[in-house]
Parts: C-alpha cells; sequence; structure tokens
C-alpha cells in the first residue's frame, strides 16, 4: 500500500491493481438566512 499525495506521483497504470480515495459524510448546519 502507497500513500499518495500528488497524482504525479502514482506508480505506472499497469502496476496499480487498486485505487482508494478518502471521503468525508457530512452535515453543514447553519441559519436559514445565511442559506
Amino acid at each position: 500500500m502507497l500513500e499518495i499525495y500528488n497524482p504525479s506521483d502514482l506508480p505506472k497504470p499497469d502496476e496499480i491493481s487498486r485505487i482508494e480515495e478518502p471521503f468525508v459524510e457530512a452535515e453543514i448546519l447553519t441559519p436559514k438566512e445565511f442559506v
């Protein structure tokens, strides 16, 4: 497993078996007058 912070650091496509990306599920709360 590699941690890549820049796409230019990715290995060659034939050396990659799988790519996973982190994601966040978030809820934003704000007063109605700001929407």
